[in-house]
C-alpha cells in the first residue's frame, strides 16, 4: 500500500480534556509541513469533555475515532490501522513534543531506510513545569544522533513509546492486547530483534508530563503484575534463545527490570505462601541461569543492586588484595576495583570536644566476613566495632548487600589529625570519604572545626569568614538566591541560641505543645513556631506575645532562622516538613550546625527504616515513651542509648481524665495503592479501585451487617467509625447516613469515651493500650499489606506480640467483638500483661524534654 502522508502520529485519549489542546498545538508548531502529517485521535471511552475538544480539530488529516474504553494497547492498534502514513510516531494525549522532532525524525528514517525499523529519541520530564532529562540519552548514546548496533550496545533497552517505527500496513507488529503492563517494552523489542539495530535522533524531544492520573503505579506490584512479568521475561528468552544462548539485548532487559524492580521493592510477591514464594523465587534464578555476568555488571544505574543479582545467580566472588590495592571478580569479570575503600558518612557533627562520625562501607567486599577497620590517631591505633549497616537495604526493603557500619566519637583533646583504615590479609587499604546532602567535609563548633582532607581528618581552628567565602565560590551553587541566602547567614550577628519548632501543615501536634510549654522558659533562647498554610486557622492557638514568633514555612525569615538554628523540634521527620530548602539543604551544609529533635507523632511501630534509622535520616535525638521503642529503635534502627531521650511525647494522654461511654471507635488507617498522590495539598481519588478493593468490601460488609446492627441495639452502643483523614472523600462510599447507631466522620475524637478499638495499624492503638482498653485488629486486606502495596509491608511490632485479636473477616470480627461484651469489655489477661509492660513510668513529658534539650 502506498503511504499518503510522510508522518502517522497515534495519539490514545482518555479523560484528558485538559491536555489535547497543548498536545495537537505542538503538532501545528512543527517545523514539517502539518499537510504531511496524519493525526489519529482516538477517544477511549472518555468520560469528560475529552471527544468534544477533539471534535473541534477534525479535517481532512486530522481523524477522530470514538469507541467503547478498550485500554491503550488496543486503542493504539486501532490508530496503527487507520494509518496512512510512510511512518508512525505515537504521543500520548498529555505529552507534547519539540518543533524539530517530526523533520528530524523523518530525514534521519529516510537516510537509513534499509539499516532500521526504529528510531528513538529523548525524553524530557515535565513535572508542574520543571524539566529533567532521563540521562541515557546523554551517556549511552555517546555517538548522538546515528544508528547503534544491539549486538554491541546491548544496554540501550528501549522500553517507552518514544518512538517512530516503519508502516508495514498490514504487516505491522501490534502492541499485545493481553499485556497491560510492560507492553510498550514488547511492542518495541518485537521490532528491533529483527535487524538487532536502533536509530537514534538527538534532535527530537519527547516530553512526559508528570501529573496526577499520568499512571497508577500499583500496578507494577507482583500482588498485580508477578505472574505478567515473568511470563512475559520467560517467553522473550524461549523465542530468541539460539544454540543455548539469549542475546544480551534480551537479558539486559531483565536485569533492568530486576535492578529498577529491588530499587522500589517490588521485584518479590511477598503476599504468597512459603511453597509459593520459593517456587517465585526460583522461577527468577532459572532464568538468571542464562545471563551472563558482564550484562549484569555492566548494566547502568544498578549501583548496589548488582552484587543481590549475583547471589541469586549463585555466582561464585572472587577477591583479589594486591599492593594495598582490591579487585572483585565473578567469572573474570570485574565487579569493583580501587586502592581504596569509600565510607559513605551520614553524620559529622562536634559536640562537647568530641566529633560524632558515623558510616557504612560502600564496598561489596564484606558479603562473607566482617571488616577489620582502624582508626589511628596521633600515635594510637584503636580497632573500631562495625555492624551491618541499614543501608545493606540500598533504598529499599530488600537486604541486597552486606555493608558494614560505625558510629564511633573521637576525642578532639590535642589532636591534630585522625585516618581509618582497613586490614586485610596482612595489606592496609586506606578509607576515603564521601559526605551526603546533610553533611559537609568540615565540621565546626564554636572554635574548633575537623576537615576531611581526601584520607586524613585535620583538627584546625575556625575560620569562619574565610572558610565561608571559599566554599560559596569554589562549590558549584546555583545563583543567585543561594548566595543571597549564604551572605545573609554572615551578615546576621547572632546573640542568643533558636530554636525552632515544626509541625505539619495546618496540624498542631507535638511541637505545638513542646513550643507552648518552653515559650516563657528564663533561659536567653529564642524560639520561633513554623506555621505551613494558614496563619488564620491557628492564630487563636497562641497568645498574643506568641503571635510574635509565629514565622511562615519557606518565608526569607524561616530561611535564615533555619541557617542559624541550634536546636530544630519537629513532630514529623521529613526533610520537607521541617526544611525550608528541602534537597537543596546539600547547599547550605557547610554553614549550618543543629541538632535535629524528633518529638514524633505517634509511637513508631510500622517498619520504615528508609525513613528513621540512623543512617538515613538527620535526627540526632529521638523522643521515645516505651521500652519497646528503645529496644527496637537501638537493634533495628542502629541508635545509640544516648540517642534516645526517654521522656515521653510532649501530648502523652493522662489516664486520670477517664470517662466511660457506650461507644466503640473504629478507625482504619489509609492505603496508599487506593488514593492517588498529593498534588498541591490535594490527593487524587481512586474511586474505581477504592470500591473493588477487600479494604472497602469487607468494612462495608461488616457496617451493613444485620448482625452488627442487632449488636450495636442489644447493648445500646454506638460505633463511630472514624477514616483516616486522607480517606474522609471516601466517607459517602459506605452509604452510612440512615444506618442507626453507627457515626461516620466525626470531627472531634474524644478517645477516653471508648470501651472498645477497632484498627488496622493506626498509632491510635497506643492511646487505648494506655488507657487499658481492649483493642481488635482487623485487616481484610492483608495480603495487598504484605504484597507492599501501602508505604509500608512489614510491622516492627507485629500482630502476635500485640494487644488484640488479628481478625480477617468481618464475621471473625463480629465475633470477638461479642466475645469482648460478654467479658464485660475486660482487658485479656494476655494482652493486659502486655500493655501494662508497655509504656514507662513517665510524668510531665513537656518538662522532661526541656530539661533533657537544656543539659
Amino acid at each position: 500500500m502506498q503511504p499518503k502522508y510522510d508522518i502517522s502520529i497515534v495519539i490514545p485519549v482518555y479523560n484528558n480534556e485538559k491536555y489535547i489542546d497543548k498536545c495537537l498545538s505542538s503538532i501545528f508548531k512543527q517545523t514539517f509541513d502539518i499537510n504531511r502529517i496524519q493525526v489519529i485521535l482516538i477517544n477511549d471511552g472518555s468520560v469528560d469533555n475529552s471527544l468534544k475538544v477533539m471534535k473541534k480539530y477534525e479535517s481532512d488529516n486530522i481523524i477522530v475515532i470514538d469507541k467503547k474504553n478498550s485500554g491503550v494497547s488496543d486503542t493504539r492498534n486501532i490508530g496503527m490501522k487507520h494509518a496512512l502514513g510512510k511512518y508512525i510516531m505515537f504521543l500520548d494525549s498529555d505529552d507534547y513534543i519539540s518543533k524539530h522532532t517530526c523533520e528530524n525524525i523523518f530525514k534521519l528514517f529516510e537516510n537509513n531506510y534499509d539499516d532500521i525499523d526504529l528510531i528513538t529519541y529523548p525524553i524530557i520530564y515535565d513535572k508542574n513545569g520543571k524539566y529533567s532529562k532521563h540521562p541515557r540519552y546523554s551517556k549511552l548514546y555517546y555517538k548522538g544522533t546515528g544508528i547503534y548496533d544491539l549486538n554491541e550496545d546491548y544496554n540501550l533497552l528501549q522500553a517507552t513509546i518514544n518512538v517512530c517505527i516503519k508502516n508495514n500496513f498490514e504487516d505491522n507488529i501490534l502492541f499485545d492486547i493481553n499485556q497491560n503492563f510492560s507492553e510498550d517494552e514488547r511492542f518495541n523489542t518485537k521490532i528491533l530483534m529483527k535487524k538487532k539495530k536502533i536509530g537514534f535522533c538527538n534532535e527530537a524531544v519527547y516530553y512526559y508530563r508528570r501529573h496526577v492520573g499520568t499512571a497508577n503505579d500499583t500496578i507494577t506490584n507482583p500482588f498485580y503484575s508477578y505472574e505478567i512479568i515473568m511470563k512475559y521475561y520467560e517467553h522473550l528468552f524461549k523465542k530468541y534463545e539460539e544454540d543455548g544462548h539469549v542475546p544480551k539485548y534480551i537479558q539486559a532487559l531483565f536485569i533492568n527490570n530486576l535492578s529498577w524492580r529491588i530499587k522500589q521493592d517490588v521485584l518479590l510477591p511477598y503476599h504468597f505462601e512459603k511453597d509459593e514464594y520459593d517456587k517465585a523465587v526460583n522461577r527468577i534464578k532459572k532464568l538468571l541461569k542464562k545471563v551472563d555476568v558482564d550484562v549484569v555488571v555492566s548494566l547502568p544505574y544498578c549501583n548496589y543492586y548488582r552484587m543481590y543479582i549475583l547471589n541469586l545467580m549463585e555466582k561464585n566472588i572472587d577477591i583479589n588484595i594486591k599492593n594495598n590495592s582490591y579487585t572483585i571478580t565473578s567469572d573474570n569479570i570485574v565487579i569493583e576495583e580501587d586502592k581504596s575503600i569509600t565510607a559513605e558518612i551520614y553524620h559529622f557533627k562536634i559536640r562537647n570536644n568530641k566529633i560524632r562520625l558515623c558510616g557504612f562501607l560502600g564496598t561489596f567486599m564484606f558479603e562473607k566476613e566482617e571488616p577489620k577497620l582502624y582508626l589511628k590517631t596521633n600515635n594510637k591505633t584503636i580497632k573500631i566495632d562495625t555492624f551491618i549497616s541499614n543501608y545493606s537495604y540500598y533504598y529499599t526493603g530488600i537486604k541486597t548487600n552486606q555493608l558494614y557500619g560505625f558510629d564511633i566519637d573521637i576525642d578532639l583533646t590535642d589532636l591534630k589529625s585522625f585516618e581509618m583504615y582497613i586490614e586485610i590479609n596482612d595489606s592496609i587499604i586506606p578509607i576515603t570519604y564521601n559526605f551526603n546532602k546533610f553533611n559537609y567535609k568540615k565540621a565546626y563548633y564554636k572554635n574548633k572545626e575537623v576537615v576531611c582532607n581526601d584520607k586524613i581528618f585535620k583538627v584546625k581552628r575556625k575560620h569562619k569568614i574565610g572558610t565561608f567565602i571559599k566554599n560559596s565560590f569554589v562549590l558549584k551553587r546555583p545563583f543567585p538566591f543561594i548566595l543571597l541566602y549564604r551572605f545573609n547567614y554572615l551578615l546576621h550577628i547572632k546573640t542568643k541560641q533558636i530554636w525552632l519548632y515544626n509541625d505539619k501543615e495546618v496540624m498542631l501536634d507535638n511541637a505545638y505543645i513542646q513550643f507552648k510549654h518552653d515559650f516563657n522558659k528564663k533561659d536567653k533562647i529564642k524560639r520561633y513556631f513554623i506555621y505551613n498554610g494558614s496563619l488564620d486557622k491557628i492564630k487563636n492557638k497562641f497568645t498574643k506575645e506568641e503571635q510574635k514568633y509565629l514565622v511562615k514555612y519557606k518565608s526569607f525569615k524561616h530561611r535564615r532562622l533555619f541557617l542559624h538554628s541550634d536546636k530544630i523540634l519537629t513532630s514529623f521527620a521529613d526533610l520537607q516538613v521541617y526544611c525550608p530548602f528541602n534537597n537543596g539543604i546539600k547547599w547550605y551544609r557547610d554553614i549550618k550546625n543543629y541538632d535535629l529533635i524528633y518529638l514524633q507523632h505517634g509511637i513508631l511501630h510500622a517498619n520504615l527504616i528508609q525513613m528513621y534509622s540512623k543512617e538515613y535520616s538527620e535526627i540526632d535525638k529521638f523522643i521515645i515513651s516505651t521500652n519497646f521503642e528503645k529496644e527496637n529503635l537501638i537493634n533495628k534502627y542502629h541508635y545509640r542509648l544516648e540517642d534516645l531521650i526517654t521522656a515521653g511525647m510532649p501530648r502523652m494522654l493522662d489516664v486520670k481524665k477517664t470517662k466511660l461511654k457506650d461507644k466503640i471507635l473504629f478507625a482504619p488507617s489509609w492505603r496508599k495503592y487506593l488514593i492517588g498522590n498529593l498534588i498541591n495539598n490535594k490527593r487524587a481519588l481512586k474511586k474505581k479501585q477504592f470500591v473493588a478493593s477487600t479494604f472497602y468490601k469487607e468494612i462495608y460488609e461488616f457496617l451493613h451487617s444485620e448482625e452488627l446492627s442487632k449488636y450495636l441495639k442489644d447493648n445500646k452502643l454506638i460505633l463511630d467509625f472514624k477514616l483516616h483523614p486522607i480517606f474522609k472523600e471516601y466517607g459517602y462510599l459506605f452509604e452510612l447516613k440512615d444506618v442507626e447507631n453507627i457515626n461516620l466522620n466525626f470531627d472531634k475524637t474524644d478517645i477516653y469515651e471508648y470501651k472498645l478499638f477497632i484498627t488496622d495499624f493506626s498509632s491510635f492503638q497506643f492511646d487505648f493500650v494506655k488507657l487499658k482498653r481492649p483493642i481488635i485488629y482487623f485487616m481484610p486486606d492483608i495480603k495487598e499489606f504484605k504484597a507492599g502495596l501501602h508505604t509500608y509491608r512489614e510491622l516492627d511490632l507485629q500482630y502476635e506480640d500485640a494487644f488484640g485479636k488479628l481478625c480477617l473477616t468481618s464475621d471473625e470480627l463480629l465475633k470477638e467483638m461479642n466475645k469482648i461484651h460478654k467479658n464485660k469489655y475486660e482487658v485479656d489477661k494476655k494482652y493486659l500483661n502486655r500493655m501494662n509492660k508497655f509504656f514507662l513510668d513517665i510524668n510531665n513529658p513537656t518538662d522532661n524534654i526541656y530539661k533533657e534539650l537544656i543539659k
